[in-house]
Order: C-alpha cells, then structure tokens, then sequence
C-alpha cells in the first residue's frame, strides 16, 4: 500500500485591492469583501469573518487614516 504525503498547507492570501474611486475589495483567501471610504469613515461590508476582519482592521491604514464606522 502506497504512502501518501500530508497534503500541503497553504498560506493564508489577504489583499486590499483599490476598485475605483473610494472603493476597495479586501480579499480573504476565495472569500471578498467590500470597503468603502466616506467622508465620516470607513464602511466595511461583511468582513468575512473574524480572523480576515482583524487583518482588515490591522491593514486599513495602508489606505486610509479614517476610523471603522460602519
């Protein structure tokens, strides 16, 4: 009977990907998101879940200094 190697684990691909405009696509591996900076802040919509929100949280400065508001 043959051996099989563990199959190998892939590394987690996250990205903040501009759109157009003040719209971005954050990605979490096959899943996307939606954010969008207004005047007041920063909307995000439905960040996936909670591993891919913390990423966003920690790499929304590369594109805004704006807060969360939404």
């Amino acid at each position: 009977m043959p051996v099989l190697a563990p199959a190998a684990v892939a590394e987690d691909v996250r990205s903040l990907t501009k759109v157009s405009g003040d719209v971005y696509r954050a990605r979490s591996n096959h899943h996307y998101s939606l954010v969008v900076i207004t005047s007041s802040g920063v909307v995000v919509v439905d960040p996936i879940n909670t591993t891919a929100a913390s990423w966003l949280r920690e790499n929304l400065g590369t594109i805004t200094d704006k807060p969360i508001t939404h």
